[in-house]
């Protein structure tokens, strides 16, 4: 016996695959909450821009609790140099950001997909909104390394290595006042 497709079958089929893709759309995480080490260029200049606050530090503690049904983190970053924005060197810092681990009243863990999350003594750059209450809210997070020739500290950021010296307030791709992003002619 062949099973033959009818019409009415394909559009079922056609309707089911249409749903399912909006659906995966609609509950795609925010993109804010995307991985950052991975942006392209575009991306990571457009995040800068939009960007309260531009820093790189030390991460000194991480505090964990509930907020509601969710598991809120809050770390201390220590401030070494700031690219954007009023925080200067030796400034402390509270960064939130969504997932931890509690204690209480059980232990429980919370691990948010494609979020970017800090961990204790890590090196960072930071881009940060401001919450206001006296804490940034975490947009993206990209990690120092220490080049294994020279020994400066850069950034991977947008597939390149860059020094993390030559990131400045200063820099013409955070300061367009147009917003436009231009590329140097060769």
């Amino acid at each position: 016996m062949t099973h033959e497709t009818t019409p009415h079958r394909r559009v079922r089929h056609a309707a089911g695959a249409a749903l399912a893709a909006l659906a995966l759309t609609v509950l795609a995480p925010a993109p804010i909450l995307r991985a950052t080490e991975g942006l392209s260029r575009t991306q990571t200049v457009a995040r800068a821009r939009a960007a309260d606050a531009i820093v790189a530090g030390t991460v000194r503690a991480i505090h964990s609790r509930w907020a509601g049904k969710k598991i809120v983190s809050v770390a201390e970053l220590a401030v070494g140099s700031t690219v954007k924005g009023a925080a200067g060197p030796a400034a402390s810092l509270r960064v939130s950001f969504p997932g931890g681990r509690v204690e209480k009243p059980v232990p429980m863990a919370m691990i948010v997909a494609d979020a970017p999350a800090l961990e204790e003594s890590e090196e960072v750059l930071l881009f940060l909104d401001d919450a206001g209450d006296g804490t940034f809210g975490l947009t993206a997070k990209f990690a120092i390394s220490s080049d294994p020739t020279s020994g400066r500290k850069t950034v991977a950021i947008a597939g390149r290595s860059v020094p993390l010296e030559s990131l400045s307030k200063k820099s013409p791709a955070l300061n367009r006042p147009d917003g436009e992003i231009r590329r140097r002619r060769r």
